[in-house]
């Protein structure tokens, strides 16, 4: 038998349980749009800097055999940040792939990020799980001894 209580509880517990699905499903939609990856279509909207590192891949792929340059989910993606609130351009090399040289991007060194920030290219080294700075004006605002990877 159901006393008074109970009944009070549990349409009580259904709307909390509602509740809850609801913000998990505005918490999840929310991660998904703030930090998607890009489709390969959307290369032609990349940054000129950026733009310039995916041309130099695809000449470097294509010099190798006529290699075809791919770009993998994920190569390119829109995260904030410098906490401006506008979302910058990351593009990892990771995600490149030459059709006719397997470790042409990333090897044993590592791989290459590259993030468009304030109107400036700034490279990052990414070695098992530690990043190198390259360049005087990297994110890390530490300045290297080389820096040729900065534009």
């Amino acid at each position: 038998m159901i006393n008074a209580i109970d009944a009070a509880i549990q349409p009580a517990s259904q709307l909390v349980r509602q509740l809850k699905c609801l913000v998990s499903a505005i918490v999840l939609v929310s991660g998904l749009i703030g930090i998607s990856p890009a489709f390969a279509a959307d290369l032609s909207q990349l940054p000129t800097g950026l733009r310039t590192k995916v041309d130099l891949a695809t000449q470097a792929c294509a010099s190798f055999n006529d290699g075809q340059l791919d770009l993998d989910w994920g190569a390119v993606e829109r995260v904030d940040l410098d906490g401006d609130l506008q979302r910058d351009w990351v593009l990892n090399e990771s995600g490149f792939a030459c059709s006719s040289a397997a470790s042409l991007y990333c090897g044993t060194g590592g791989c290459i990020s590259h993030f468009w920030v304030r109107e400036e290219v700034h490279s990052l080294l990414n070695q098992a799980g530690r990043s190198l700075t390259l360049g005087v004006n990297a994110l890390s605002s530490r300045t290297s001894m080389d820096p040729i990877a900065t534009e």
